[in-house]
């Protein structure tokens, strides 16, 4: 029987010490690869819907808004990870590097992006989500127990890959439609920006303050996400292992019918029959039959368990389109 890891706020979960660090929800290379170095005024804020659903205003990258409770000491969220946090970089740095390939492709030579280390540091870039994973749950233990399994923590500490986790790497291709089209209406490269988001966590529920069980949840960076579970009595191959990693494909956050709008306005303005100077996004998908209701954004959906898993990380096979 596998044993677990009691996660409080004020305790690293990783090796018992005082935490005095807050890990970051997506890393500061993510951030400001996709929105600039900051600080974000003067019209160029960064704006975080929240579980509140109310927006507000992010300035700069080490915004406290960006950033878990403190749930690790400064050693374990530096020096012990700092090999998992190189590996998150040089993946991310690739697919953004090669972006047109991979949509095109759907899926990723881990040996391109790591050379010859790239059996060892594809277990570093697993270790990332895991410590992602770790703080995510860990995050929430003000409110609720948080068990951690303690596989997790073997597997960082250099154990093998951990039979309770899945992970589901995939391409948004609703979220690539839209990013396209926002460029397409930029004065200047950068202008938009990108696009961050955390689901909620998802899984067997149980009365507060009990411990959810088998949780699940999912981070996007740009179109490309990780959806992962956490299952104690399953086993799920290391989808990361390599030599090539399979993307799925899905349009979970925008709906394939608003990927087609997003598609037919982008062709629209490269072909000359729209002219977006002095038009608003909102205005031009309208003006295509845009869904809000499908929208995980506009609809508030993001506040809300992602029941079931999107990307088939339960028993049945996974839907390629969702």
């Amino acid at each position: 029987m596998p044993s677990f890891v009691k996660a409080t706020i004020g305790t690293c979960w990783w090796c018992g010490s005082a935490a005095n660090s807050r890990e970051h929800k997506f890393k500061r290379t993510d951030i400001e690869r996709e929105f600039g170095r900051g600080p974000y005024r003067d019209g160029q804020t960064l704006v975080k819907h929240g579980y509140d659903q109310r927006p507000s205003d992010v300035t700069g990258s080490k915004s406290k808004v960006f950033k878990f409770e403190p749930t690790m000491c400064t050693r374990c969220n530096g020096e012990r990870s700092q090999p998992f946090d190189a590996a998150y970089d040089e993946f991310m740095d690739y697919l953004s590097d090669n972006e047109a390939a991979v949509l095109g492709s759907g899926e990723v030579d881990i040996r391109m992006v790591f050379g010859v280390e790239w059996e060892s540091k594809s277990l570093d870039l697993v270790r990332y989500f895991v410590k992602h994973i770790c703080c995510r749950l860990a995050n929430v233990a003000e409110h609720r127990a948080v068990s951690l399994d303690a596989r997790l923590i073997e597997f960082l500490d250099g154990g093998a890959y951990p039979r309770c986790l899945g992970l589901a790497a995939l391409i948004d291709m609703s979220v690539a439609e839209w990013w396209r089209t926002m460029r397409l209406l930029e004065e200047k490269p950068g202008d938009y920006g990108s696009f961050l988001f955390l689901t909620g966590i998802g899984g067997v529920d149980a009365p507060r303050p009990e411990s959810i069980q088998n949780p699940e949840a999912g981070m996007l960076v740009g179109w490309f996400g990780i959806y992962w579970r956490i299952a104690e009595d399953e086993y799920i191959p290391n989808q990361l292992a390599g030599p090539v990693l399979p993307l799925i494909v899905t349009d979970w956050i925008f709906g394939t019918k608003n990927r087609l709008v997003f598609a037919s306005v982008s062709a629209s303005i490269e072909s000359g029959g729209i002219d977006p100077r002095g038009k608003q996004f909102s205005d031009l998908v309208d003006g295509y039959g845009f869904d809000r209701s499908r929208s995980m954004i506009d609809s508030g959906k993001q506040f809300l368990r992602p029941e079931p898993s999107p990307l088939g990380l339960h028993r049945s096979p996974p839907n390629p389109r969702t």
